[in-house]
């Protein structure tokens, strides 16, 4: 444990708690020499790694220099409890990152995790657009996504558009930024009626990310409307897992089920 005693009514212990029971800690694990270490939670990820977030880093290997050994973070018991229990997915996460920690247990040699190849596209001139619309038209279903610089379009604008139609793959269209468009007018007049024909077309099927905010969007900005729907991610991660909290976004699905982050 992160601390020797419960906080009263088991809060989150304090910087100055920490701070105060982190000698028992060190001299626990230099004590023991354990091969693995497990981090149970933010607290405990916080404590020996000195990194916070454990959604980020759930089910990753790291090596602590300080103690010399390998270590795990997984969610904390009171995590799958709060979220649908031994028949969660969160269950299955955590009992799935135990079994990785058994298996490194067995040696003190660091085992990394393995990142696989990537390939991730930035669009830099209207040739590579092109090229971007004409793949897309022969793609069996894609994946869309926008990034805006806030939540309701009258406030904001469209920085860029985001495809995918297969693992490991991304197609990143920048639009603007805070100062304005990043294309001439005539370039962003011809980017922005391709991607509406796309869009706006029953002939491409599309898979989204809450898709209202994506409808909401492009209807407000381009006047266009989002045909060939096919799945919703974020609806599809709610009906599996409506107990989790706060854990149907996609940043925090990708740190989940891939090994890309978020």
């Amino acid at each position: 444990n992160a601390i020797r005693c419960r906080p009263p009514k088991d809060r989150i212990p304090t910087k100055k708690e920490l701070r105060m029971c982190r000698h028992y800690l060190e001299d626990e694990i230099k004590k023991i020499q354990p091969n693995v270490v497990i981090l149970f939670g933010n607290t405990a990820l916080e404590q020996v790694l000195g990194k916070s977030g454990i959604t980020k880093y759930h089910g990753h290997a790291f090596w602590s220099d300080e103690f010399k050994t390998t270590c795990i973070p997984l969610y904390h018991p009171s995590y799958i409890k709060r979220n649908g229990g031994t028949q969660s997915s969160v269950y299955k996460e955590v009992v799935k990152g135990i079994n990785r920690a058994i298996n490194a247990s067995k040696t003190k040699e660091f085992s990394a995790d393995k990142k696989r190849v990537t390939n991730y596209v930035v669009i830099k001139n209207i040739n590579q657009f092109k090229s971007l619309i004409k793949r897309l038209k022969t793609v069996k279903h894609f994946t869309f996504d926008i990034e805006t610089t806030s939540k309701r379009p009258y406030l904001g604008k469209i920085l860029c558009c985001s495809f995918s139609w297969k693992e490991t793959t991304g197609v990143c269209v920048p639009i603007a930024n805070k100062d304005g468009y990043l294309w001439n007018d005539e370039e962003v007049g011809y980017i922005i009626k391709e991607l509406s024909e796309i869009l706006g077309s029953d002939k491409y099927k599309k898979i989204i990310q809450n898709c209202k905010f994506e409808i909401e969007w492009i209807l407000s900005k381009w006047n266009t409307g989002i045909r060939g729907i096919i799945f919703d991610t974020m609806l599809a991660h709610y009906l599996l897992h409506s107990n989790m909290r706060k854990s149907h976004g996609l940043k925090d699905m990708a740190w989940s089920y891939t090994d890309m982050g978020g």
